[in-house]
C-alpha cells in the first residue's frame, strides 16, 4: 500500500446537531485510500446518527466511483437514522462527476464559492 494512503485522516468539528468533516493531507479520494475512506464513513454513520454530517470537499480535486459508493452508503445510513449528508465546497471538476452520475440529484451538494 502506498505511503500516502495511510496518511488520510479526517478532522470532525461539531456544532450542535451538525458535524463538519474535513479531509486532511488529501486532494484525491481514490483506490489507494478507498478502504480508509469507507472505514471513516462507516464510523461517521454510526457516530453521527440523527445529525447533519457535512463533508467539506474543498481540498478534494478527484474521486473515484468506489468513493461515490461509500458516500451513497453514508447517505443511506444517515437517512435511515434520521440524519442527513451534505457536501460543501465541492470544486467544479468533482461537481462534474456528481452531475455525470446524476448523484447531484440525490445528494445535497454545495459548490465551492456558492452562497448557502
Amino acid at each position: 500500500m502506498p505511503f500516502h494512503a495511510q496518511e488520510l485522516q479526517i478532522e470532525v468539528t461539531r456544532d450542535g446537531n451538525r458535524s463538519v468533516v474535513r479531509f486532511l493531507h488529501c486532494d484525491s479520494l481514490n483506490e489507494y485510500n478507498a478502504d480508509r475512506v469507507g472505514q471513516l464513513m462507516s464510523e461517521l454513520a454510526v457516530g453521527h446518527a440523527d445529525q447533519q454530517v457535512v463533508l467539506d470537499m474543498s481540498t478534494i480535486q478527484y474521486l473515484t466511483s468506489t468513493i461515490l459508493g461509500h458516500m451513497m452508503a453514508l447517505h443511506k445510513k444517515l437517512r435511515a437514522s434520521g440524519g442527513r449528508l451534505r457536501l460543501e465546497n465541492v470544486l467544479p471538476a468533482v461537481r462534474n462527476v456528481f452531475h455525470a452520475t446524476l448523484l447531484d440529484q440525490v445528494l445535497d451538494i454545495q459548490v465551492a464559492g456558492a452562497v448557502a
